[in-house]
């Protein structure tokens, strides 16, 4: 398939419109620190033939909140239609992707203290280790006596270190909770 992606371009802010009802409720605050510590490393995307930015909207508030006058873009010529299904998509792609925790808390810890520019807080990093510090339980450890009927919901884990997590946190707010392996 062929690339829709031109050339990186830089574009005057003020030229950009933002992308009409986006969805996205980003972070612009984390964003702008991001921009402050580590620059911009990667350009937004922008439709040709309206100036809409299809993704990296909070980004361009961000640098705009900064001061900048300026921002890489890579400009694409498409339509309406495609630049709506490219920003649901750039919105939806990164909310859909889970995390190796032990490779986070690996490259987390290369940093030795310094998380400034990364979005993560001093405090939810001691939450990751804390967490991964603890052994889990081992698969057949449940209880396999019969449950008594009960309203549930279930809760869908990306690993048994956030089962560990969402179960410590459910447990603390006074609710009775099973862990259950599908």
């Amino acid at each position: 398939m062929k690339s829709l992606l031109e050339k990186i371009t830089r574009m005057k802010i003020s030229d950009l419109v933002q992308y009409p009802g986006n969805a996205k409720r980003g972070n612009v605050k984390v964003i702008q620190e991001s921009l402050d510590e580590n620059d911009q490393f990667a350009p937004v995307i922008v439709q040709k033939s309206t100036k809409y930015i299809i993704a990296g909207n909070h980004t361009v508030q961000a640098a705009k909140a900064a001061g900048w006058t300026e921002i890489d873009a890579c400009v694409v010529d498409v339509d309406d239609r495609r630049a709506l299904k490219i920003n649901l998509a750039a919105n939806r792609t990164a909310e859909l992707g889970s995390y190796d925790v032990d490779a986070r808390a690996a490259l987390l810890d290369a940093l030795e203290g310094d998380y400034e520019g990364t979005g993560y807080t001093a405090a939810e990093i001691e939450k990751f280790t804390s967490v991964l510090e603890e052994p889990l339980p081992e698969p057949g450890d449940a209880e396999t006596e019969e449950l008594e009927r009960a309203w549930g919901v279930i809760v869908t884990c990306v690993d048994e270190a956030e089962q560990v997590k969402i179960l410590k946190r459910l447990t603390s707010e006074g609710l009775v909770v099973r862990a259950l392996m599908l």
